[in-house]
């Protein structure tokens, strides 16, 4: 073992960090499993998907700026989006702590915290499905003629 008092804190680091890169894998993986739910369910011409990765192209342009201004590059915190690959809505915040065992949802101003597991991933991705507005927004999206 190596006397060089920073070797603990680094293998920390590093492995909190690992923790976090695979709890934002896992939800894509979610998302992903959640996007294929909806286009099964809801008729319509366009494919629809939940993201955390939109083109800014695809987004209204007072959202584009304001994300522009917010700190989306700060590590474990993401935005999921409803798009058609054409238009895109940003319809919740996602952050996982700091230390990689608690993710957090905020839907409507309201934030709700889960456990990083396969159980806190289906409950806090159906909590986005069974949220009204956004099921509206899906359908409107999925069935909006381009």
């Amino acid at each position: 073992m190596s006397d060089n008092p920073f070797t603990k804190i680094v293998n920390d680091t590093l492995m909190t960090t690992s923790k976090i890169d695979k709890a934002i894998a896992d939800l894509e993986k979610y998302l992903e499993q959640a996007s294929e739910a909806l286009n099964t369910l809801i008729i319509g011409p366009n494919h629809i998907k939940l993201t955390t990765n939109v083109p800014d192209n695809t987004l209204p342009a007072i959202s584009s700026l304001m994300i522009s201004f917010m700190s989306t590059n700060q590590k474990g915190k993401k935005y999921i989006y409803l798009t058609n690959d054409i238009k895109s809505e940003m319809i919740a915040g996602w952050a996982v702590s700091e230390d990689g065992d608690s993710m957090s949802l905020i839907i409507n101003k309201l934030k709700s915290s889960y456990p990083v597991s396969e159980d806190g991933y289906i409950k806090s991705i159906g909590e986005l499905l069974t949220t009204t507005s956004i099921m509206d927004k899906a359908i409107e999206l999925r069935k909006e003629v381009i």
